[in-house]
């Protein structure tokens, strides 16, 4: 008995794809994090900067891991 085989959600064209846009999304965070710091932002107003990262994270996670 062979053990089950779990296959990718996404093809070789969607992962590239999403580690594009999550690369992306991590330039655009690092970029407003420049901005501000430069900018001297009140530390509540710098946390804009969670979006990008997380959504860029889940990007390049997704593209490694194939789903």
């Amino acid at each position: 008995m062979s053990a089950p085989v779990c296959p990718f959600n996404l093809g070789p064209r969607r992962r590239r794809e999403r580690m594009t846009a999550g690369l992306l999304a991590i330039g655009a965070g690092l970029g407003l994090a420049a901005y501000l710091a430069l900018r001297q932002a009140p530390p509540l107003t710098r946390l804009t900067v969670f979006p990008p990262f997380w959504v860029g994270l889940l990007g390049v996670l997704q593209a490694g891991h194939g789903t």
